[in-house]
């Protein structure tokens, strides 16, 4: 590394202070573009793919420090470059181009060869602005034009800022637009890169110039090229309505879309076969391209929808009357009305996207009617449990029909479509807000004789009643059947045998079959009646126990056992099945990568004729240094991971679980790196390891104990609370690191192997997080951070700190 004098640091002091804040910009570029490509493979892809997006961005970076490694590769990328503002062009460009192929090929996974080499290219060419923006950030590293620890900061609160600001942003503007603004911020980011570059800022003036006007002209609708028109399953055409936000894109079509309405039949989830009256006009609402709902017409008369009441799902509004309900999914306004339909005289409809009840209320109220405003209706925009948890009511009915989604959150997490409203939990507050003699009404989908989703609502209810001491869940419970849809109807108080006998009578006059008196009797029935239900569930090749906040994979029963008879069993659930076939291929190739980024560099250098480790350092502290650096990559994933996958429930919203995790995690990290460099020079590593595993142990207690006893308090106080068991954890974690580079000096060579190793095992984290908390939970993958982070501090004393 060149060395420079005093005074010439003096002088070059205004140049290093703007490339910090360049450094911000490039960081905050990257994540915005990570969490746009969530949302994008989220729509256009199954759900799961969109996990591909972290892994992507952590193997560009990583493949930055693989590429440092080597010292003559390394000093002609720095020659083609020409400064590190030319790199964030290429970066904006790379950006921009790799969205535009995204947006006009058709990636649908195919199981073919050709699928594969097209897939593969295309995340290439995804992983080529996470590579040059990794780049720009270790080249600012290795200048070390500023304390180490402040260099990394800025890394981190770019990130953040970018977390912070993704959510409001997706309000504003759709998800490609979101990735023309990624490319602009590192557009702008050159005016600080190179602050005395005419040329290269005369480029990017013009470069940036472009991309805003594409955006103004892409989201104004007067030029639309930067648009999606390819769902998960189809083409996308005549779409009405689209809006994009941090849940998800909404998409509303025309009645033609719903294909099975087709011969003049309603659409309906399980809708009577016997069925044949009036036949209502239906608009579509999608999201993400693969969770819909039907937008009924309706003009204020509820004879209008009597079709509704013929469909499974209404069942606990037929066998007796309900005076009052709970709609847990708005939706499209299809169960609010059903609930009128009945004779339901007050209704609550919670809804967790504002722009579902904007578009079905506001937008398309001419043809709605505006269900959410009827009379006697109250529309909460709200995640259920959370509401649940704050609500004094109590309901004849709490109806929760097929809500779920194939679709990934803003958080970019491999989300594996857990739902925090069917555990134990769940089940407890859902019974708690019913009246003496109310009903709970849950449907799923039931697709082959043993159904796995109903069973495990099986098991979920069993466990809930016989906590409150009903040893009898038989006489507690009715199953409906019609199709593919089950209905769960669970009351505290048993059935009655009026009840039984209209429940018998309505499945007679709607060609429904009772499940609970099937003969031979079912296997679902067998779980809810017999004694030793749980020796039952545990000698099954498959999961269908009672699932937990702690372990809330509802819709993936695996044990690692039944992959075989998982293929045979799941039925239609295809996404699903692809989702576990996923995450079993993931792991073994995110850790050859990772094996690959580890000991690529060395097995080079060998071929290179190059000495394998740096001067001056022995071999046994060269692997030191490097098993520390990958475990604190594989650390800091099994933290962010575990808090993201709990905090979802503890924050009722997915938005405030996404914001506040992530902004907390990266600016905490980031103020505890800016002070890294002094904890460094006192020689109080053991110490700073010390509070970071006692401030890890409070977050699992918090995780234990605390925020569970918390939901039904104020969201700001909960909010509050997570900062506060959260926050000084973050601060520690975002010391070891700068510690590290510290200590590694000048040598660049070191510090590229470093970040190489970090990156490539927080790829691997990433998809063995998810592996963990499906099998064990999050308190386990939050239990293996703090066996991680014990292991860094060991190593840092042996190998670093030596």
């Amino acid at each position: 590394m060149k060395v420079t004098t005093l005074d010439q640091r003096a002088s070059q002091a205004p140049a290093a202070r703007a490339r910090l804040f360049g450094m911000f910009l490039v960081s905050g570029s990257l994540m915005l573009f990570e969490l746009t490509l969530t949302r994008l493979l989220s729509v256009t892809l199954w759900y799961h793919f969109a996990s591909f997006a972290i892994s992507i961005a952590l193997f560009g970076t990583a493949a930055a420090g693989v590429l440092g490694t080597l010292e003559r590769l390394r000093r002609r990328l720095d020659a083609l470059s020409q400064g590190l503002g030319w790199l964030a062009i290429y970066q904006a460009l790379g950006m921009v181009l790799s969205a535009d192929v995204f947006l006009r090929f058709d990636l649908r996974p195919h199981v073919t060869l050709f699928w594969c080499v097209k897939f593969l290219t295309a995340l290439v060419l995804f992983a080529v602005p996470f590579l040059l923006g990794g780049w720009i950030i270790l080249d600012l590293l290795r200048r070390r034009e500023a304390p180490v620890g402040l260099l990394y900061g800025c890394d981190l609160a770019g990130a953040a800022a970018a977390c912070v600001a993704f959510v409001p942003l997706l309000d504003r503007v759709s998800g490609p637009g979101a990735a023309l603004l990624a490319a602009g911020l590192s557009l702008a980011s050159v005016f600080f890169l190179e602050p005395r570059g005419v040329s290269v800022r005369a480029r990017a003036t013009l470069a940036l110039l472009l991309v805003l006007a594409g955006l103004v002209a892409n989201e104004s609708g007067i030029w639309p090229w930067f648009h999606l028109r390819r769902g998960k399953t189809y083409d996308e055409e005549n779409v009405l309505y689209e809006k994009w936000n941090a849940f998800c894109r909404i998409t509303i079509f025309g009645e033609d879309f719903w294909y099975f309405a087709l011969g003049r039949r309603a659409q309906g989830w399980g809708l009577s076969p016997t069925y044949e009256g009036p036949v209502p006009r239906q608009y579509w609402l999608e999201q993400d391209g693969s969770a819909g709902t039907p937008i009924t017409e309706f003009h204020g008369d509820l004879k209008e929808v009597q079709h509704l009441l013929h469909d499974v799902t209404s069942a606990a509004y037929r066998y007796r009357q309900q005076k009052s309900a709970l709609v847990i999914g708005g939706g499209g306004g299809r169960d609010i009305l059903s609930a009128l339909a009945s004779g339901a005289t007050t209704v609550t409809a919670v809804e967790i996207n504002p722009d579902i009840v904007d578009a079905v209320e506001h937008r398309f109220r001419s043809f709605t009617g505006g269900p959410y405003s009827y009379p006697g209706v109250r529309a909460v925009v709200d995640e259920g449990r959370s509401y649940l948890s704050r609500s004094p009511d109590r309901y004849d009915v709490i109806q929760i029909s097929l809500i779920d989604s194939f679709a990934s959150s803003a958080a970019g997490g491999y989300v594996f479509s857990e739902s925090a409203l069917y555990t134990v939990e769940a089940m407890e507050r859902y019974l708690d807000h019913l009246t003496p003699d109310g009903t709970l009404a849950i449907a799923r989908w039931y697709l082959t004789d043993e159904p796995l989703e109903i069973m495990r609502l099986a098991t979920l209810v069993r466990e809930v009643l016989e906590k409150r001491g009903i040893t009898d869940a038989a006489a507690h419970v009715a199953i409906l059947r019609c199709q593919f849809v089950g209905t769960v109807l669970v009351k505290l108080s048993a059935f009655t045998a009026a009840d039984l006998q209209a429940l018998r009578k309505l499945c007679a006059d709607e060609r429904f079959s009772l499940a609970t008196e099937a003969s031979p009797r079912s296997f679902v029935s067998k779980l809810l009646s017999s004694p030793d239900w749980r020796q039952i569930v545990e000698d099954l090749p498959f999961d269908i126990g009672p699932t937990t906040d702690d372990r809330p994979f509802f819709f993936h029963p695996l044990k690692p056992t039944s992959f075989r008879r998982l293929f045979s069993m799941m039925g239609g659930m295809v996404p699903n099945m692809q989702a576990i076939w996923l995450l079993a291929g993931l792991v073994p190739v995110t850790g050859l990568l990772a094996m690959t980024a580890l000991f690529a560099p060395l097995w080079l250098t060998k071929q290179l004729g190059k000495p394998p480790v740096a001067i001056g350092r022995s071999a046994a502290t060269m692997r030191a240094i490097i098993a520390y650096f990958a475990t604190l990559g594989a650390a800091y994933m099994l933290v962010e991971m575990s808090l993201l996958g709990r905090l979802v429930t503890v924050l009722g919203h997915p938005t405030y679980a996404i914001s506040v995790v992530l902004a907390v995690m990266l600016l905490g990290s980031a103020a505890g790196s800016a002070v890294a460099q002094r904890v460094a020079a006192c020689r109080a590593p053991g110490k700073t390891f010390g509070a970071l595993l006692v401030s890890l142990s409070i977050t699992l207690a918090a995780m234990t104990w605390i925020w569970p006893a918390v939901l039904g308090l104020p969201t700001w106080i909960r909010i509050g609370i997570v900062l506060l068991t959260v926050g000084p954890t973050a601060f520690f974690m975002g010391m070891p690191f700068s510690m590290g580079l510290e200590r590694l000096g000048d040598d660049e060579g070191t510090l590229a192997w470093a970040w190489a190793a970090n990156g490539a095992l927080s790829v691997f984290a990433g998809t063995a997080t998810t592996w963990i908390a499906v099998l064990w939970g999050f308190h386990t993958v939050l239990g293996a951070a703090v066996a991680a982070y014990a292991l860094a501090g060991i190593l840092y004393r042996r190998g670093i700190g030596a």
